[in-house]
């Protein structure tokens, strides 16, 4: 079976309104592939700058454990030196007050046997006065 010029004629246009459709199919599917090419580029952009980022705050992580490490250290600096020389400068200064308190008792004790010594001598003074008075009282009546 031949085929003749106008069955080939129209298999040329059914040919020709089935790859039309075909072709916008295939050009509507290569825009969106286009544009999800461009999609994923953006993706791996934020990706990457995400990366960047996540390096960043692993830096930032590493500096702030350093700087806590050196604080504890310095806490752990400053509770010793509490614990093995203020307290001991304390309990040194403390006891040393308690001689100096002992110190000031004892003189205060010496003050008050002084104070009653000094009240003792005025009062004999006044007696012996009061005598010379008397005396001289008698010297003048026998005299």
């Amino acid at each position: 079976m031949a085929l003749t010029k106008e069955d080939l004629q129209a298999i040329a246009v059914l040919l020709q309104n089935t790859t039309e459709p075909l072709q916008n199919a295939i050009t509507g599917m290569q825009k969106d592939i286009t544009g999800m090419q461009k999609d994923i580029a953006g993706m791996q952009k934020d990706i990457a700058s995400m990366q960047k980022d996540i390096a960043n705050m692993q830096k930032d992580i590493a500096s702030m454990q350093k700087d806590i490490t050196d604080m504890q250290k310095d806490i752990t600096d400053v509770k010793l030196h509490l614990e093995n020389i203020t307290d001991r400068n304390i309990s040194l200064l403390a006891e040393n007050h308690g001689h100096l308190i002992d110190k000031l008792n004892q003189a205060a004790k010496v003050s008050d046997k002084s104070c009653l010594e000094e009240i003792r001598v005025n009062i004999l003074t006044e007696k012996v006065e009061k005598l010379e008075k008397e005396i001289e009282e008698l010297k003048r009546k026998t005299a």
